[in-house]
């Protein structure tokens, strides 16, 4: 145990200091943030990113492993082709004749 012990403090030890990046701000002189140019395909992919909606499952999936009920805030439910990503509405009770 003690060997043990002294290996780990000798890895600490000799990992070296822990360095970090200081910024300074004048609350007296604020400042706007940088603007930030990103190219096109990194702003889409960021664009992306920020706009990302939680999706819920809501069933099993198909019996042909090809799509599975979902739900989102945006669409509500619809359905969700596994192999593609592709999402379309789903059909309700109310789209069945009653008879």
């Amino acid at each position: 145990m003690r060997r043990v012990s002294l290996l780990l403090l000798a890895a600490l030890v000799l990992a070296g200091p822990a360095v970090a990046d200081v910024y300074t701000i004048n609350p007296f002189d604020p400042q706007p943030p940088a603007k930030i140019a990103l190219p096109p395909d990194e702003a889409a992919r960021l664009q992306a990113l920020q706009s990302a909606v939680y999706t819920w499952f809501q069933g099993d999936l198909s019996p042909d492993d090809r799509a599975v009920l979902v739900y989102d805030a945006l669409r509500g439910l619809s359905m969700l082709d596994v192999r593609t990503g592709a999402k379309s509405p789903s059909r309700t009770s109310s789209t069945r004749s009653s008879g």
